[in-house]
This record gives structure tokens, C-alpha cells and sequence, in this order.
């Protein structure tokens, strides 16, 4: 596999002396300006839970989510499209959810021919997050469940824990939430065929993204990591008498890098389907990451793995455009740096939590959307008596340029 990525580095560099005329560039990005109020139970207006000394956070505020592109595109005299992406982060403050330190978001290159497909190489989305058929794609307004509500939500259990390690916190499959998924690697996409298309991707380490400077500090052997991930895909999508439906398979497997905790491999999928006609459409999707990332030592006694299921609508009339969407998870001893190698303290159940997100967006002029959204959550934590539930209201406007 290592080989495909060497081979793949020389013919994206060197795709440029086939150029019959100069690269265009194409700056823009997002300015997305929102105000929210989060409504929690009262043990999670602390900012940790599990101390009833612990300062209150806040739960109403103006917040800024900002980014810059840059694509770049050229035609080679030999037929074939090429170019690239860099994306970048352009707040006054960090971003958790790309867990970066740098302003870089996602950076990628391309070569994409009618008859062969498309190459792709870089710090950008695997083909299973980019072929996936969910309710992740009908979401307007801030994104549905796939959006930012809930980085609105307190990111720890009463027990302290992080939320994110208890419970599946994206509608995604596990090295394809915004974390992680802009690890270094190579991608190809067959061309659409009767509707039919083909996608793999290949990631030699999870934990890798950007220089080589990450690659050096990279070791080959540590908790909460994947290594040799094989992303595929494969979608049908049609369109008959004004109606388009579709249907997909995404999936990947990899091997777990073990230190502490000796895991099981990487190996889940996502089944979904869509549906639409005249303005209105549906998407749903399951997902099963079977005992991906969970301790090989268990007992029998206890729960382990993860699966979710997701639905949703939109319906748009002229300008506005309106949405609906619903997640249901359940989660036990995967992938959390909590989980140890004894069995004494794994979860004996799973962990649930469910979203349901409705959000509208009006094109009040080209370029410029206002939206608000509304949404309901609910967690339980199967070991424990008090769990969090609430409400999230957002508003605000996104600028596109």
C-alpha cells in the first residue's frame, strides 16, 4: 500500500508540464456568525459535573466560524483536469473540533480524467466521508446532526468522563469525524457508470496530517490511533421522470495501533439510501462499527461496540429551505482512552444518544443565508442516575464568498 502512495506523489507532481493553458484560481470561503443558548440539567451547567465546586459555564453567546479557500484548477493539453484545494481556519481563536493548532483545515491535489476517474493526495476527506448517503447531507441552517449543536452540549459526562469518548458524538464512522479525518492520504474515484461509482482511499496513519515534522513525532505504536486504513465506496444514484434516489456502502478497515490496551482492528460500515422529488427530499442511513477499537480482553457479562441509524428531510421552496433530522447512537468500551485492559470498570451497558435538529435558511440575497435552528438532545449513561438532556437554539447568518 505505502508503494501506491509514492507512485501516486510522482504523477501529482508532475501533471503541471502537460498544462495547455495557466491554473485559475478561485479564492473563497465562509463567514459564519451565530448566536446560541444551550438548556442543560443543572448538574451540567458546571464546567465538570462531577464537582460541585466547579465554576458555571456559560450557556448563551456570540460565536464565529470562519474559513478561507483556495482551489486551484487547469485543463492539460492531454485531456485530463488537475488542481488542488488548501483550506484554512480563519478565527481569532481555536477550533477543537479539527483538533488543530495551525490554520490549516484541509489541504488536497488532484488529476481527473473523464475515462479514468479522479486521483486525489492530501490532508483531506476519505471516500467513505465524501460517498456517504445520510441524513448528514439534508441538514440547512447550522448542519443538522452533523453540525455544531452539539459543541453546544457540556464535553463531560457526570462522571466526569468526556462525552466524546462515552458516546458517538458524530454521525460518522470512527476515523471520519472532523478530528481525524484530514489525516495524510490517497484517494481514487472511478467515473460514474450507469450511475454506478467506485471509490478507495488509503491512510498509513491516522494520527498524520500536514509535514513531515508530524510524521517524526508519529509513533508506530500508541493508544487512540489507526494505521493501514482502507476507506471504499460504492453508490447507485439516478434520476427518473424528475424524481433522483440513490443508494451507497461505505466502509473501512484498518489495523488499531496498541500500546496499553491491546484492541480489536478497524472494521465498520454505513448502509444509506436517499430519496427526492420536487424540491422535497430523504436521506437515511445505519451504521455498525461491529467491536472496531474495542479491548480484545472482555467479558461476557458486559457491552461492547457501537452502531447508529440516522433519517432526515428538506423541503425547499424558492429561497427557503427547511430541515429535519434524527440521530440514534449506542456506544460501549470503544476507542476511549478511559477503557483499560482490565474488565473491572467497562461499561456493562451501552451508552445511548439521540439527536433530533430542525433548522431553516432563507436566501436573503446571493452569497448571504440567514438561518436559525432548533434542536433536542438527550444522553444516558448507562452507569449512571443523572443524565443530561435539553434544547439548543441557534441564529445567525453565513456568508459565502
Amino acid at each position: 500500500m505505502k508503494n501506491i502512495l509514492v507512485v501516486s506523489s510522482i504523477i501529482l507532481g508532475a501533471v503541471s508540464a502537460f498544462a495547455a493553458e495557466p491554473i485559475k484560481l478561485t479564492v473563497g470561503g465562509t463567514i459564519d456568525t451565530q448566536a446560541g443558548h444551550v438548556s442543560e440539567k443543572k448538574a451540567f451547567h458546571k464546567v465538570d459535573p462531577s464537582s460541585a465546586t466547579s465554576q458555571t459555564r456559560s450557556n448563551s453567546g456570540i460565536v464565529n466560524d470562519t474559513k478561507v479557500k483556495f482551489e486551484l484548477e487547469g485543463n492539460s493539453s492531454l485531456g485530463f483536469k488537475y488542481g488542488g484545494l488548501i483550506k484554512l481556519n480563519a478565527d481569532t481563536s481555536r477550533d477543537a473540533t479539527d483538533n488543530d493548532d495551525n490554520v490549516g483545515n484541509r489541504t488536497m491535489v488532484f488529476i481527473e480524467s473523464a475515462k479514468l476517474g479522479r486521483l486525489e493526495g492530501g490532508a483531506y476527506d476519505s471516500v467513505s466521508k465524501k460517498m456517504l448517503l445520510s441524513a448528514n447531507s439534508v441538514g440547512v441552517a447550522d448542519g443538522g446532526i452533523n453540525g455544531y449543536m452539539n459543541q453546544w452540549i457540556n464535553p463531560k459526562n457526570i462522571d466526569g468522563t468526556k462525552y466524546s469518548e462515552k458516546f458517538i458524538k458524530w454521525p460518522e464512522l470512527l476515523t471520519n469525524c472532523d478530528c481525524i479525518s484530514f489525516a495524510n492520504k490517497v484517494s481514487y474515484y472511478t467515473p460514474k457508470l450507469a450511475g454506478f461509482q467506485v471509490g478507495v482511499s488509503y491512510t498509513p496513519d491516522s494520527a498524520v496530517h500536514g509535514t513531515v515534522t508530524q510524521l517524526k513525532s508519529t509513533v508506530k505504536q500508541e493508544d487512540q490511533n489507526f494505521k493501514d486504513i482502507v476507506d471504499y465506496g460504492v453508490t447507485y444514484e439516478n434520476k427518473y421522470q424528475g424524481a433522483e434516489f440513490g443508494i451507497g456502502l461505505v466502509g473501512q478497515f484498518g489495523k488499531s495501533k496498541k500500546l496499553a490496551v491491546a484492541r480489536k482492528d478497524l472494521n465498520a460500515w454505513e448502509l444509506g439510501a436517499k430519496i427526492g422529488y420536487k424540491g422535497f427530499k430523504v436521506v437515511g442511513s445505519y451504521s455498525d462499527w461491529r467491536k472496531s477499537a474495542t479491548p480484545v480482553v472482555k467479558d461476557s457479562t458486559k457491552k461492547y461496540g457501537a452502531s447508529y441509524w440516522t433519517l432526515g428531510a428538506q423541503f425547499e421552496l424558492d429561497k427557503l429551505t427547511t430541515s429535519v433530522s434524527y440521530f440514534n447512537a449506542k456506544r460501549a468500551n470503544v476507542f476511549a482512552s478511559g477503557i483499560p485492559a482490565t474488565t473491572a470498570s467497562h461499561d456493562r451497558g451501552f451508552n445511548k444518544n439521540q439527536y433530533l435538529v430542525m433548522g431553516a435558511s432563507y436566501k436573503l440575497a446571493e452569497g448571504f443565508l440567514p438561518y436559525a435552528e432548533v434542536s433536542h438532545f438527550k444522553t444516558k449513561l448507562h452507569s449512571a442516575t443523572t443524565n443530561n438532556s435539553g434544547y439548543i437554539i441557534l441564529g445567525g447568518t453565513k456568508l459565502s464568498f
